[in-house]
């Protein structure tokens, strides 16, 4: 483009032009608002009466590469007018061209913290403040909690003590930094004078006021009303199992309804909005009335299971979680004093300083906001839908009373707000635009990036999804490549004799990913033009084929990213990994947090360890084995002379970390941390080293990195080599974001994998989303805040038993709905990001069993089996809005895997053919094992710990009987076939996974349950046994225990256990562990083990016989409850489930669990003796 008035489109010239208004520009994606910005800018520095001083103009960027990339596009602007202007007006752009770099472009925080340096004396600050970054911050946040916390402790400050013995040391520690990071949003004072029971009114008031508004809201579903119609009309009210839920139904639904109680309303309606077992279409006068009743209530279930979410608990519940919030916040007050007062003496400030500093100081100061306001003749800030209430305070304070007459130029899109877990409020956006004059109000919807055919696609799918505001993006060419542009490939399992095979959710992921790179294998060999180009001779455009570096793969999340890297490596695709999680777990940042611990404690044998095997001095295991025979410890050993009999190299190599080591201990004080850290590369070599190694560019990329994170960590002066180490160790162990060095530059062609919030500002010619069907992940913290709710923490467990929370519970459902709104801004921004060719990928267990938003919007509006718009059931009508139906693209669909050539991988990726390998092990000459790999026979006498089922069967030898069993012998009255041992286990595994989950107040859709656990299964279950395992589960929810459990105040289930089964001198401790099915404590305060069979008895009849063949596990049970409860439980239950759900109990009494004892323990001496005949 020019900046000819004739080449501007109608809403950029607008833009650019306004002069009477402060305009507020809604610019879609790809609709090129850099550009806008850049002339809108440059249109103020056009020589004339109305130029702008250059210091004058200020422009705020989301990111310094954004204010980089916008300060370059005006540079080159400059120099294009310089060679095309008037001959008089040269020297004002070489003017401009030589101030350019003092032009005022930043980010928000850049131009803050020029703000506070300007008025340091007002803000109260020093001038020469260092800007932490995030690490660096948390390096000093960190710091400041533990000595603040450890401060408390020794002067036996009660709160102190309280958290601790409540979170343990590391948790609170924790939580008192999450609170250190909301300090600007936390009202200390207030929170701090409020009591537990003023925290529980408040509580219980906002949430009987939210649920009685999702209570009218359901009422006016069209659900609600339906299931009201349908009911009425087809469902008897004396039908066995759906009358008494027909009854329910119809006195919750109608709007006129009362709405007292609301909780309780709603949890009536999600537990009856189910068929239940009038499941089967024969209850009902037509199959298409049953699945529309189906369909119904399934929906009415959902929506009332939103509401009935925000339990409220039980007295002690709600006593806990307010305590517990409001103890965390007392303490917090000192952490967060503690980390003002350490920046304060570094002379420092972080992000959040910058902003709220800048804010306060142009509030409080009336002297110093005229001076700003003043200064700033145009104020332009970029992304505005990505800030906070913050930043647009201290922006509306620039503006002064210029705000709405011309101060301001905003350009944002909500549609683009993704950015939520940094503060981003898409409605701060909209209300100051709001606040702007209406004609400046103006819009930018042309867009220049993508083809037709994916606008058409993106309008259609969130038109009315992202409300009805929605901005159409208009394409500003015609169709140019081949349709169809947009794909649909959803990997699906293969085919097996009783339809698609049950698969895991990770060899779904593995399927899909293997799809994907056959796909893209496809598109770059397939000779098909697809991708626009300027033809550079006649400037017209035209096609050519894909290349890698056209392909950019978009995840939401990146923990599964292995699978798809691993697929594209089997086709022989390069690839570059952008951003994720990966930096943290490589080889290279364990060494140098080893050697770094080493340095700070010589005695730290273990850190040792790892610096002797890692490439800093390469000693072999059978090395390392000796020098710990000779001498006891490592570090020991590195100071005696080297063992004799170990390879004289590897006694060179000894002496010589001997002497490279003593030198760093010495220098580890005198010199900064990246200094040190370069003497040891220049000693070891190590960086030399992993060059040779596999990724060898990669590693030595990643220690620069590393060296750099150092010397960035030492630029406070508060921080030493011990926190850099354990700013490490815990970024290791939270598996901390941050993205590999870069050893690819960007124009590198190679497919690019990223996350969608790192694809921001983007575009690519060809973009897979892949993972579609990933499900909603929620983000919410251990601890979380909120200026209605107050301090939130969670109550940590006690004893396997979670604490209802009823104040997280209400911000938990807020936040979901929130959540909800970005997930689908999310997918907006995913899909905008393609120019050419767009493919949505998922893994789906079948096209109609879907798990994530993301997927449901897409089936709400496009047949996911042809890539035709929905059709509404009742009317036959499009589901996507009329005004979008026409313009509708061709989707192509693929659900079976994409071929290929006859072509083998190991031709893809340069390996070498097996068959080869195999020649060379035939021709090699066989040696003997060394002895520093052979198997070390395990030492039986140091058992420490045992299982329940181990023991058991050696108690059954010991005995001369046959362990304990239930096996599948048929009786006379059996109806069912006999089923393999197999079988049986599946079964017993799928039943006990099921119980593990079930909601014992409300069984729900049990064969759904009963699916949903059989893909959890490695070796899977046939249907036979899915159905077997439902009606146990009927069968369980109809009994008097299950109606028991119903009522319980306490269930413990899966219950994991480690029971101390030696004396309190015994040397050393043994330990039996294992597992309870259900621990639970009825309405009256009794306690019952149940332990759960699904076989058939081999002692039918025969109860003793029975209960005897279970004493010892049963009698273990007891005495590991005892230790937990402090007592015995009232009731030890063996459950017969193929039964009837039949009882047995087995009389827990001194003289038996005496007895149990000295029968564990004798299991227990033949394992340590060596004897266990297997």
């Amino acid at each position: 483009m020019t900046d000819d008035a004739t080449t501007l489109t109608l809403q950029q010239a607008a833009a650019i032009s306004m002069r009477d208004y402060s305009v507020g520009l809604s610019a879609g994606a790809g609709c090129g608002k850099t550009f806008v910005l850049t002339r809108r800018f440059l249109s103020h520095l056009e020589p004339g009466p109305h130029k702008t001083e250059l210091s004058k103009l200020v422009a705020i960027t989301f990111t310094d590469r954004a204010a980089s990339e916008m300060r370059g596009r005006i540079r080159e602007e400059c120099h294009r007018r310089l060679q095309t202007c008037p001959s008089d007006a040269v020297p004002h752009w070489l003017d401009i061209v030589r101030d350019l770099e003092t032009a005022r472009i930043s980010t928000i925080h850049g131009f803050c913290g020029s703000l506070l340096r300007t008025h340091a004396v007002e803000a109260a600050v020093d001038p020469g403040f260092t800007s932490l970054d995030q690490n660096a911050s948390n390096a000093v946040l960190r710091h400041a909690v533990n000595e603040s916390l450890l401060t408390q402790l020794e002067q036996s400050d009660e709160d102190a003590k309280a958290i601790v013995l409540q979170h343990g040391l590391e948790r609170a520690r924790t939580i008192l930094e999450r609170f250190v990071t909301l300090r600007f949003r936390v009202d200390f004072e207030r929170w701090s004078q409020v009591t537990v029971e003023e925290c529980l009114d408040n509580w219980t008031t906002q949430a009987n006021e939210e649920l009685r508004e999702a209570l009218i809201d359901l009422r006016r579903t069209p659900a609600a009303r339906d299931a009201l119609r349908l009911m009425t009309e087809f469902c008897p009210p004396d039908q066995k199992w759906l009358g008494p839920r027909r009854t329910i139904l119809l006195e919750a639904l109608p709007e006129e309804a009362s709405t007292e109680n609301p909780a309780e309303i709603l949890q009536a309606i999600a537990k009856n909005a189910s068929l239940s077992y009038a499941a089967s279409a024969k209850y009902w006068p037509s199959p298409e009335i049953h699945q529309r009743v189906r369909d119904t209530l399934k929906a009415l279930k959902d929506l009332a299971g939103a509401g009935a979410k925000i339990k409220f608990g039980d007295e002690d519940d709600l006593q806990q979680a307010a305590a517990c919030g409001l103890l965390a916040l007392r303490v917090a007050r000192y952490a967060v004093a503690a980390y003002e007062r350490q920046k304060q003496q570094a002379g420092a400030l972080d992000f959040d300083d910058l902003l709220l500093r800048a804010r306060n100081l142009l509030r409080d100061s009336p002297r110093v906001q005229r001076s700003a306001a003043a200064g700033i003749s145009l104020l332009m800030v970029d992304e505005f839908q990505d800030t906070d209430p913050i930043q647009a305070e201290i922006v509306e304070a620039l503006c002064g009373d210029r705000l709405i007459n011309g101060n301001l130029f905003l350009v944002g899109d909500k549609k683009q707000s993704i950015y939520r877990f940094r503060r981003a409020d898409p409605a701060v956006f909209t209300d100051l635009r709001n606040k702007l004059h209406e004609d400046a109000q103006l819009p930018l919807s042309m867009n220049f990036r993508s083809q037709p055919a994916i606008l058409d696609f993106v309008n259609a799918l969130f038109a009315d999804e992202l409300g009805d505001d929605y901005e159409p993006l208009i394409p500003h060419v015609e169709q140019l490549s081949p349709s169809p542009s947009v794909e649909f490939l959803w990997a699906t399992p293969a085919e097996g004799e009783d339809g698609p095979v049950k698969t895991a959710k990770d060899e779904r992921r593995r399927i899909e990913a293997d799809w994907i790179a056959r796909r893209l294998h496809q598109l770059l060999h397939d000779g098909v033009p697809r991708i626009r180009m300027k033809n550079p001779e006649t400037g017209q455009a035209e096609l050519r084929t894909v290349e890698p570096g056209d392909i950019c793969i978009l995840l939401r999340a990146m923990p599964d990213v292995r699978y798809y890297e691993q697929a594209l490596r089997e086709y022989g695709l390069d690839y570059y990994l952008v951003g994720g999680r990966a930096f943290y777990a490589q080889q290279e940042v364990y060494d140098i947090a080893n050697l770094c611990q080493f340095l700070g404690d010589p005695d730290d044998d273990v850190s040792l360890l790892g610096i002797l095997r890692s490439p800093f001095f390469g000693l072999r295991d059978d090395t390392l084995f000796a020098m710990v025979q000779n001498s006891g410890t490592l570090s020991a050993a590195l100071a005696a002379a080297p063992p004799e009999n170990i390879e004289e190299q590897q006694q060179e190599q000894v002496r010589n970390a001997s002497l490279v080591l003593a030198e760093l201990r010495r220098e580890k004080d005198r010199m900064p941390l990246h200094h040190l850290l370069s003497l040891a590369l220049e000693r070891t070599g190590y960086d030399a080293a992993l060059l040779t190694e596999f990724m060898g560019r990669r590693k030595l990329a990643n220690l620069r990195k590393l060296i750099e994170m150092a010397r960035q960590h030492e630029r406070t002066g508060l921080l030493t080599m011990a926190d850099f180490v354990q700013r490490l160790q815990q970024a290791v162990a939270e598996e901390e974001q941050e993205e590999l060095a870069a050893t690819h530059p960007e124009t590198s062609d190679v497919i690019r994998i990223m996350t969608i919030h790192k694809s921001k500002g983007l575009e690519f010619p060809v973009v897979v989303v892949a993972d579609l069907d990933r499900g909603a992940e929620s983000r919410l913290d251990t601890v979380e805040y909120d200026s209605q709710l107050g301090p939130l923490v969670s109550v940590p467990a006690k004893f396997g038993r979670k604490f209802e929370h009823l104040g997280k519970n209400l911000f938990k459902a807020e936040e979901s709905r929130q959540d909800d709104a970005e997930r689908k801004r999310l997918l907006y921004v995913a899909l905008t990001r393609a120019a050419d060719h767009l493919i949505l990928s998922a893994n789906l267990e079948a096209i109609d069993k879907l798990s994530s938003p993301w997927m449901k919007i897409l089936a709400k509006y496009f047949d996911l089996e042809t890539g035709k718009p929905s059709l509404d059931e009742e009317t036959g009508a499009a589901i996507i809005p009329e005004d979008y139906l026409l313009a509708v693209p061709e989707v192509a669909v693929c659900t079976s895997q994409p071929p290929l050539p006859d072509i083998k991988k190991e031709s893809l990726t340069g390996l070498l053919p097996l068959n080869q390998l195999a020649d060379e092990l035939e021709q090699a000459e066989a040696m003997v094992l060394p002895d520093s790999l052979r198997r070390f026979a395990p030492n039986s006498s140091k058992r420490r710990q045992f299982s329940v089922s181990e023991l058991e069967q050696i108690d059954a030898q010991l005995h001369s009987r046959p362990a304990a069993m239930l096996d599948q012998v048929r009786r006379p009255d059996d109806d069912e076939p006999p089923m393999t041992a197999d079988a049986a286990t599946i079964l017993g595994t799928l039943v006990h996974a099921a119980l593990e989950q079930v909601d014992f107040e409300d069984f729900g859709d049990v064969v759904a349950l009963v699916e949903e656990c059989s893909l959890t299964l490695a070796d899977g279950a046939t249907e036979e046994i899915r159905h077997r395992a439902a009606e146990m589960i009927r069968g369980f929810e109809q009994s008097p225990l299950g109606r028991e459990l119903s009522t319980a105040r306490r269930i413990f289930r899966e219950l994991e256990f480690q029971w101390r089964c030696s004396s309190e001198g015994d040397t050393p401790l043994r330990y039996i562990a294992g597992f309870i099915d259900c621990l639970y404590e009825s309405s009256d305060g009794t306690w019952t083990i149940v332990d759960y069979k699904t076989g058939r008895t081999t002692h039918h009849g025969d109860e003793a016989a029975q209960l005897a063949a279970y004493e010892l596990q049963l009698g273990t049970y007891a005495l590991a409850a005892q230790q937990l409860l402090g007592r015995l439980p009232d009731r030890v239950e063996l459950v017969l489930l193929a039964d009837d759900c039949r009882r047995l109990s087995l009389e827990v009494s001194e003289e038996r669990l005496t007895a149990i004892q000295q029968r564990l323990s004798a299991a227990m001496a033949v394992v340590i003796d060596g004897a266990v005949n297997h």
